[in-house]
């Protein structure tokens, strides 16, 4: 996440966050990451029904786009990793789409 606030959505130039960022986690990258995909306008108003406005939620819109651009931008260039899960549906649809890609993964490296 360093990457995409930081360097898509932040001020910070991107090839300076990946180049620190691939240096520093080079050895702590997890084997799956489950990455929930949703737009921006619906992922904001889905955040305010849960709690008041923090700093994220209160960033502007445009900032949103570029941290979701840069989450697909992440997957898309880590597809054997990064796993994107359409999060419009319903909490149960995006829980059972999240389970199999963990079932498939358990799979591969032949624990279940």
């Amino acid at each position: 996440s360093t990457v995409v606030y930081q360097g898509y959505a932040g001020p910070i130039p991107l090839k300076k966050v990946i180049a620190i960022d691939d240096f520093i986690a080079r050895e702590a990258r997890p084997d799956l990451t489950i990455l929930l995909d949703l737009e921006a306008k619906i992922g904001l108003r889905r955040a305010l029904k849960i709690k008041p406005k923090d700093r994220m939620e209160s960033k502007s819109l445009i900032f949103h786009k570029k941290v979701r651009k840069g989450f697909r931008d992440l997957a898309r260039r880590n597809k054997k990793r990064i796993k994107l899960i359409d999060s419009r549906n319903s909490v149960e649809e995006t829980q059972e789409a999240v389970r199999k890609e963990i079932l498939k993964y358990l799979k591969k490296i032949e624990i279940y």
